[in-house]
């Protein structure tokens, strides 16, 4: 979910269509889904493809931004990296106001800050919205073998 607020931060638009497969795996004597991938179109044309394994050895997860000014990608515990027409695996331009720590950490950091200067924090009720309603397709779309659509939000 971290990863998917933060998805929808950078994207600034709504889910538009999610494809998605995975399964349940036995591991350690309990059943979860550990290995997915997803492809989330948004309504500005940028989508996100996100993989995600946690116990299945072997199978790094990964997560790809693509849009019309280039690809952030970040896969299997490396540095994330840029994209651009003629220049890939570059470092990408820090965002305003981060300090460099881990973006969860930060994430964090801020929303107290928030809460000391009596302010909304950047990760709010919307956006939270906005970030589990990829997971919630990429779900939709496992357990019930179909696209998901905006229209499913609606």
């Amino acid at each position: 979910m971290h990863a998917f607020s933060q998805v929808t931060q950078l994207v600034k638009s709504p889910l538009t269509r999610c494809v998605a497969s995975g399964g349940v795996l036995r591991y350690q004597g309990r059943d979860m889904r550990d290995l997915c991938t997803g492809l989330i179109d948004f309504g500005n044309g940028v989508r996100f493809n996100y993989s995600f394994c946690l116990f299945s050895q072997g199978t790094p997860g990964s997560m790809t931004i693509v849009g019309d000014k280039g690809t952030l990608r970040h896969s299997g515990g490396g540095k994330l990296l840029l994209d651009t027409p003629g220049r890939p695996g570059q470092d990408p331009p820090p965002l305003a106001g981060h300090s460099g720590e881990l973006p969860e950490v930060e994430m964090y950091k801020e929303f107290f800050r928030a809460i000391a200067e009596k302010r909304q924090p950047a990760l709010n009720a919307p956006l939270a919205i906005e970030a589990a309603k990829i997971a919630y397709a990429m779900e939709i779309a496992i357990t019930e073998n179909r696209i998901v659509t905006e229209r499913d939000f609606a």
